[in-house]
């Protein structure tokens, strides 16, 4: 069962904080709608972005109604079908589906995430879509893999420094001039005996030294 009235009239608040905001706290109390139902209560609430209905607990709305845009263009749902954009239904799963890329591929593994409960939302329009929604009905799952990807990038980052950094200095060590080439040794034409030291001071029998 849904109570559409009550989101609505959360969307109103906000508007109306928007245009009162120059009152203080306590003339904005004046305002505020209080919400007395117990339960898990669900209401529906459309993307402002993707047209993507989503169906939260109502307690969850007025945090949900009132998040912006990250490109600053207003909010990110609204309680009126019809100042949606008109939804078109994708084939991107979410990213702890049982068949994401995230998940065959290891990363939810290597993240720490394999045993995180599967998601079965399998049409959103776009990637940026499915991350949108991740980021509030995913939080903490989300997070940790950004974060997770992150250091990997990091650390990717590291090893290519640290091969370029080995790779320069094995140029370097290739770049050193050779020692000079040692000078042939001297052979007495009349006893074959190497000359060490100058031919002038070689004395052998067949000269008659």
């Amino acid at each position: 069962m849904t109570t559409q009235p009550f989101v609505e009239r959360l969307e109103e608040k906000r508007d109306l904080r928007q245009q009162l905001s120059e009152l203080d706290r306590e003339d904005e109390s004046g305002i505020l709608f209080q919400e007395w139902s117990p339960g898990r209560t669900m209401v529906s609430l459309w993307s402002t972005e993707t047209g993507e209905e989503i169906v939260i607990p109502r307690y969850m709305a007025d945090a949900a109604i009132t998040t912006p845009r990250e490109d600053g263009q207003g909010y990110r749902f609204t309680s009126k079908r019809e100042s949606a954009p008109a939804f078109v239904q994708g084939n991107v799963k979410c990213f702890l589906h049982p068949d994401s890329d995230e998940r065959k591929s290891g990363l939810l593994k290597a993240a720490g995430l394999e045993g995180t409960r599967p998601c079965n939302s399998a049409h959103h329009p776009s990637r940026y879509a499915m991350e949108e929604v991740a980021r509030s009905k995913h939080k903490k799952q989300w997070a940790a893999l950004q974060a997770y990807q992150s250091e990997a990038r990091a650390q990717g980052d590291r090893e290519r420094q640290q091969k370029q950094v080995d790779a320069t200095l094995e140029l370097a060590r290739g770049a050193r001039p050779a020692a000079p080439a040692k000078a042939a040794a001297k052979t007495c034409k009349a006893c074959g005996a190497e000359i060490t030291g100058k031919l002038a001071d070689h004395t052998c029998e067949e000269q008659g030294g």
